[in-house]
């Protein structure tokens, strides 16, 4: 996650006739960490993709990409896509 995933849903969010995106939020994983082992949070994901960076305990993934400003209000984030990007087209300017 990181660059490609950023260039890509900005491109997309560059095309008049997408309303919306869905993306993936990052699930609580594992669900049975093994003791003293990390467990990511609910909304890694997103957070890591928003903020170029994920601190779980000790422990910093940086993707030296900083903050994204091209992360909207038409973006929404949930688990259901944590696997698939939903792309939601604006009906009214598609062709006819």
């Amino acid at each position: 996650m990181g660059d490609r995933s950023r260039s890509g849903l900005e491109a997309l969010l560059a095309l008049t006739d997408v309303s919306r995106l869905y993306y993936a939020e990052g699930s609580l994983y594992p669900e049975q960490p093994a003791p003293g082992t990390l467990q990511l949070p609910v909304g890694w994901a997103a957070d890591l993709l928003k903020n170029g960076k994920l601190t779980v305990g000790t422990k910093t993934v940086d993707t030296g990409k900083g903050t994204w400003s091209k992360a909207t209000a038409r973006i929404t984030y949930n688990a259901e896509h944590n696997n698939h990007i939903h792309i939601a087209l604006d009906i009214t300017k598609l062709p006819k």
